[in-house]
């Protein structure tokens, strides 16, 4: 009965040792990821005010020298449910591809729903820098930011990039493709998963 009492004792001893810890790892784990719990900005802002003064708008042609354009970057200009419903359609052709490294879309109904639910659950503001046209494709520089809450974190995030498009006989848009960090533009700030990947990326090596 001894012998018994003392294994049972020593279970419990282990089980009440182990939770308490895995208590403290989960607690350390979360105060490490989620400690700041205000907004959440983009660690990379200044690299991109650097690139920005190094290749400032006007780098290239006005967006407004291709008449092409002018559908396009009125529509990114004003992401609201109102003007996407408006003007999409106008925009973009029935039959297209769509990648902006987050979905591949290939009809317009498709892109409509995708756009409006980010108009919906997001604030999201395109300034176009400057374009380069040959042909029936065009390419256009942009600074994007973004603003949304994700669980109890307001995120507002920060990117540039480049869109390449190509347009139809009509002049529509067939093909629109993203180049952008997504990662560091938006995976790296969110919650659980963003810490892991600003992890790896300090591996790589140090910011000069």
């Amino acid at each position: 009965m001894k012998t018994g009492h003392a294994i049972s004792h020593l279970i419990h001893h282990i089980r009440e040792r182990f939770f308490c810890r895995t208590a403290c790892y989960i607690y350390a784990l979360i105060t490490l990821v989620f400690g700041a719990t205000g907004c959440s900005s983009s660690p990379s802002s200044q690299a991109y005010e650097d690139y920005l003064r190094l290749a400032p708008a006007g780098t290239f042609d006005p967006p407004t020298t291709d008449d092409r354009l002018g559908g396009f970057v009125t529509l990114f200009s004003s992401l609201d449910t109102e003007h996407i419903t408006q003007e999409l359609d106008n925009v973009y052709a029935e039959k297209l591809y769509f990648n902006d490294t987050f979905h591949v879309i290939t009809d317009r109904p498709s892109l409509k729903l995708y756009m409006l639910s980010l108009a919906e659950n997001s604030e999201t503001t395109v300034r176009f820098l400057d374009s380069v046209s040959k042909g029936n494709d065009a390419w256009l520089r942009w600074h994007m930011r973004i603003r949304f809450k994700l669980w109890w974190k307001d995120l507002d995030i920060q990117s540039v990039g480049i869109t390449h498009l190509r347009f139809d006989q009509q002049g529509k848009i067939i093909l629109h493709q993203d180049y952008w960090d997504s990662t560091e533009g938006f995976y790296a700030h969110l919650p659980i998963i963003g810490s892991p990947i600003r992890a790896i990326r300090s591996q790589l090596g140090p910011d000069s």
